[in-house]
């Protein structure tokens, strides 16, 4: 089952009275838009149809049917060039055979477009019109190989290194108006073009057949941009398209430099795939303009093909999510800084098919069945997903559909809600608190660092805030240093490092380096994030482990049951705050909390405060769960070292600056804070915490 309409907005955060635009793709020539202010999970159609209106329904508006177009590519256009006969240069490699049809060039000429193809046995083909001719030269993977094409009126000739094939064969494309690299011509896309090349390519060129430089292009320019100028302004306009990775190693890198700003002509390449999505490109569909008292909170765009939505077909609307923070001089008791820089990351992540049962024994038949079809006809993928040659994906943009960011979502992996959808359920225990409570983002504290939660000393993390700025760690680090409290609600948090393009704040990249075998892995030599410089990876590697800020860290994983924890029995509940110290004196020896999906543990070896009051500590841990690779690096045995990273805790303590840090190291245990009892006492005990917190006087 398709959707009969999609649409994105590539800012995700706003403020009252701002505008935000939707682009939209339907297949109707009219759609309507309903702005609803959702408070939870919305579990099936009829919670839909529950929701608050936010705004009146607007509409209809004309749409048109749009593709979504993919794959990164090299376009150089509008050529002052009066020249048929040349030769073209390009220097590229492969990290797999291309494992489908693929186009290293296409010129295109003023009588017809000429193409050198690759064949998925790594032969190059040259197409003219509707004419093929075969060649006996192939491509090696994973070495450097020169390419050259030289065309002249009567014969062409292919070389690749030292060997070259001559082909004695009249075409007539004519002069050169417009040359691609990795990508051809299409109609039908928004760039013009479209990508159908898995590779790095480097130093294109033009030459005359003599060998004389016409002009060529260096990709490895800093700093790293779209349009990337010829030499000798041959063409008015020469760009990579849809966004190619960057700081990747070149024909020259022989491991001297690890960084590509101290050797730039070692990382003179651009990675190319032709699943790469910077810019769907679609029109702009409606401006959503929020009002000046518009509330704090998470609103959904509702694009929907019908004047009243059917709630009841998936096919029939399009949630487009938008998270409202307050003005800049507002006061609230609680702010929930929504993790949006997980959100991207793991948007449009559609593992499923291949995750094996014995591991993922929760995973099964979901509601959200449609969503992961839509991404296997799409071919989309978040930064959890592989190129078709293996590598991993680096950079996630916001111009492009997000299916996954539903207010509905389940992931199929664990058969529950997660990231936003799960996060709904914190705003449906805020909505019933009785304080004044706002919702913020990522982008927020990373833009404006802690003035973004000026007027709040009490902040929550979502249940999965994993990926972080530099700016949004020092937004939290400010917020304790200047006496306020936090609560992290969740587990696996603030360990890997993202970076945000000031120019494209729509992209989002990542490095994984090389921590987790069970993820992918990046090339030698390209650990470093091409927006920043800095390395990429996990932030213990940058001298700032989560420990230093939640007092927990990253240990272990499993996809099957929850479990719970058991206060120590040392707990010495007279430390804690008043209301704190009466839930958990109560709870005794009794299991409480959830402890599941990801979990972290205290641990001072790693930064964890020597003072925090462990309030429990994880029983019977399915034995499905195992520990995380990075943290059995800590322990030489390793046997002792598995029996170390299978736990998680809960801990309190108080900071230097006078405020309260409250951290559960478990993604798990949110998910029920909507249900109508309260298992775990989990919700008991997050209301005792905040009112605390928000009773206490300042320091």
């Amino acid at each position: 089952m398709g959707y009969d309409i999609v649409g994105y907005a590539p800012k995700w955060h706003a403020r009252p009275g701002d505008r935000v635009p939707i682009h939209v793709s339907s297949r109707c020539p009219e759609f309507w838009v309903h702005l609803l202010r959702v408070t939870d999970f919305l579990g099936d159609g009829d919670a839909w149809a529950h929701c608050p209106v936010e705004l009146p329904p607007a509409g209809p508006f004309a749409a048109a049917d749009i593709p979504l177009v993919t794959g990164s590519y090299f376009h150089a256009r509008e050529s002052n060039l009066e020249l048929a006969e040349l030769s073209i240069e390009v220097t590229l490699w492969t990290r797999a055979p291309q494992t489908e049809p693929s186009t290293l060039l296409q010129y295109v000429g003023e009588h017809g477009l000429l193409s050198l193809d690759l064949t998925p046995d790594q032969s190059f083909v040259i197409r003219h019109g509707d004419q093929e001719y075969a060649t006996t030269l192939t491509l090696r993977p994973r070495r450097w190989t020169k390419v050259a094409l030289a065309i002249s009126a009567d014969s062409i000739t292919l070389s690749t290194d030292a060997t070259s094939e001559y082909l004695a064969v009249r075409v007539e494309p004519g002069v050169l108006r417009e040359l691609l690299i990795g990508g051809v011509i299409d109609p039908r896309s928004p760039s013009g073009g479209r990508g159908r090349l898995d590779a790095k390519i480097e130093a294109p060129a033009l030459r005359t057949l003599d060998g004389d430089l016409i002009t060529e292009w260096n990709l490895g320019r800093l700093p790293y941009a779209g349009d990337v100028p010829d030499s000798y302004q041959v063409f008015a306009d020469s760009r990579l398209v849809n966004e190619p990775t960057r700081a990747v190693t070149g024909s020259a890198w022989r491991g001297r430099s690890l960084s590509f700003e101290d050797a730039p002509a070692e990382y003179a390449a651009a990675y190319l795939h032709r699943d790469d999505l910077g810019d769907a490109g679609w029109p702009i569909g409606v401006e959503l303009d929020l009002p000046a008292g518009t509330r704090s909170g998470v609103l959904c765009a509702v694009l929907s093909v019908d004047e009243v939505p059917r709630f009841d077909d998936p096919g029939r609307f399009f949630p487009v999510s938008v998270f409202v923070a307050p003005p800049p001089d507002s006061a609230t008791d609680v702010t929930l800084v929504l993790p949006t820089f997980s959100y991207r990351s793991y948007a449009n992540n559609g593992y499923w098919e291949d995750a094996p049962a014995d591991v993922y024994t929760t995973k099964g038949a979901s509601t959200s069945q449609h969503v992961y079809d839509y991404l296997a006809d799409t071919g989309m993928l978040s930064l959890y997903g592989l190129h078709p040659d293996g590598s991993g994906v680096h950079l996630a943009s916001l111009k492009r559909p997000q299916a996954t960011m539903r207010p509905d979502w389940v992931y199929q992996l664990v058969g529950r809600p997660h990231q936003l959808s799960a996060d709904l359920s914190i705003v449906n225990w805020l909505s019933r608190s009785g304080l004044s409570w706002a919702v913020t983002t990522d982008e927020f504290l990373d833009q404006e660092g802690v003035a973004a939660l000026a007027g709040c000393r009490t902040v929550l993390t979502g249940s999965h805030p994993e990926y972080s700025t530099e700016n949004l760690l020092d937004a939290y680090d400010d917020h304790l240093a200047s006496g306020g409290n936090l609560m992290y609600l969740g587990g696996n948090g603030f360990i890997l490092r993202v970076d945000i393009p000031a120019d494209r704040p729509w992209m989002q990249e990542l490095r994984r380096g090389n921590h987790d075998r069970n993820m992918w892995n990046d090339e030698p030599g390209e650990l470093r994030h091409q927006v920043s410089g800095q390395q990429g990876g996990l932030w213990r590697h940058a001298g700032r482990p989560p420990n230093l800020l939640t007092g927990l860290g990253y240990c272990a994983i499993g996809f099957s049951r929850d479990t719970a924890y058991a206060a120590p029995s040392d707990l010495q509940v007279g430390a804690l705050p008043p209301r704190l110290a009466a839930v958990m004196g109560d709870i005794g020896a009794d299991p409480f909390g959830l402890c599941g999906f990801e979990l972290d543990c205290h641990d001072v070896t790693l930064g964890s405060d020597v003072d925090c009051v462990v309030l429990g500590r994880a029983v019977d841990i399915p034995p499905e769960y195992r520990p995380v690779t990075e943290y059995l690096s800590l322990d030489g045995d390793p046997v002792r070292a598995v029996a170390n990273a299978l736990r998680g805790d809960v801990v309190w303590r108080r900071t230097g600056a006078g405020g309260q840090v409250f951290a559960v190291g478990s993604i798990s245990w949110t998910r029920h804070l909507s249900a109508a009892d309260d298992p775990g006492r989990c919700r008991e005990i997050m209301t005792a915490v905040l009112t605390d917190m928000t009773t206490e006087a300042p320091a």
